[in-house]
């Protein structure tokens, strides 16, 4: 009678045990490998749920699974020299026009065969650009076509913004990421805040709160400046700042300034950061960060840039003061702020701008 009512293990369930533990253990060493310590299981899925809210427990921790057995995996476009990533910064919650992008970076990895000979070319495009959004009539700001994209499908804002990107500039963009203000602070925050080189002193009498108001004026020194997350992104965001800083392109260099800054801090870091500081940052950006990175592309990513020197960094601003292909003023239909084509060019000139500065 015993033996009739024996329910032990399958061939197929062990199997399938088997692999689930495979995966598992995976995670698990992966785990120490990034903390540089123990890592628990449940530290695996619930770092993961943050980062990766669409997947499933399982599919997040083969996620984790995938930076053992990746090696030197190339990165998308990394063997034709070239990975582009579309760095997207939106207001979010408590913030006017939640879903307008504040920010439009596309960061371009030039990879050598030494980090010497590694580039990252940063070409920021201003949120005045009139484009032409697909299925939406007219034109409009470029900073609207996340949020047209959103509307379409939820989550994938991105793809609707990086199909204009792409035919404004000709570049193939690989990757996103997408992060609130909130998710800003929080990342400069816990590793310690940024060090800032300040070129031009400047302030600014009316830099928005999140009641639709505005805070005390705000003065930048020149010099050398630590930032905590709240006073940089006050320095990325301004855009009503005197002594020359009251445009989109100063706002534009100096939200890349923060990025080469943000870099460096983390170059400084020991490889092995404490599972502490990548669980709180993991926490804290739950719900405010989004990408299609896989955990095994971002360990790539960031061995590939981490020994870059600072000057390999180049920066690219759409300015119709130097590219000589767009022009700024006043829409006559609209009668606002517009940055467009020049009369006589074509998005193929603007390409070659794009490249020759690449």
């Amino acid at each position: 009678m015993f033996e009739d009512r024996y329910t032990g293990p399958t061939q197929e369930s062990f199997f399938r045990r088997f692999i689930m533990n495979r995966i598992f253990v995976y995670g698990m060493l992966a785990g120490i490998i990034i903390g540089g310590g123990v890592f628990s299981a449940y530290s695996v899925i619930s770092i993961g749920e943050d980062i990766y809210p669409e997947k499933t427990t399982s599919e997040i921790i083969e996620s984790f699974g995938q930076l053992l057995i990746s090696g030197d995996r190339p990165l998308a476009g990394e063997k034709n020299k070239e990975v582009n990533i579309l760095l997207l910064g939106v207001g979010g919650n408590g913030y006017y026009g939640n879903m307008l992008t504040d920010t439009i970076i596309i960061a371009s990895l030039r990879p050598g065969e030494k980090p010497v000979d590694t580039e990252v070319v940063l070409l920021s495009v201003p949120r005045d650009l009139w484009v032409q959004v697909p299925d939406v009539p007219g034109y409009r700001k470029i900073n609207e076509a996340f949020l047209y994209g959103e509307l379409k499908e939820k989550g994938k804002g991105y793809l609707l913004l990086g199909e204009v990107l792409e035919e404004w500039t000709g570049l193939v963009i690989d990757y996103y990421a997408v992060g609130n203000f909130d998710a800003f602070e929080d990342t400069i925050d816990l590793v310690g805040g940024v060090d800032v080189d300040v070129k031009q002193a400047f302030s600014d009498f009316s830099y928005p709160d999140k009641n639709k108001g505005y805070l005390p004026p705000i003065t930048f020194e020149e010099g050398f400046q630590h930032m905590d997350g709240e006073r940089a992104l006050i320095y990325a965001r301004s855009r009503k700042g005197n002594n020359g800083e009251g445009s989109d392109f100063a706002r534009s260099q100096r939200q890349q300034k923060i990025l080469i800054a943000f870099k460096e801090k983390l170059s400084s870091f020991n490889y092995l950061i404490s599972m502490t500081t990548i669980s709180k940052i993991a926490e804290s950006i739950s719900g405010s960060f989004t990408t299609d990175l896989e955990l095994w592309e971002m360990k790539r990513l960031y061995d590939l840039t981490k020994e870059i020197p600072n000057q390999n960094f180049k920066t690219v601003n759409f300015d119709p003061r130097t590219t000589g292909m767009l022009c700024s003023g006043i829409d006559s239909e609209t009668q606002l702020y517009a940055i467009k084509l020049c009369e006589g060019k074509t998005f193929g000139d603007l390409h070659n701008f794009v490249e020759e500065r690449f």
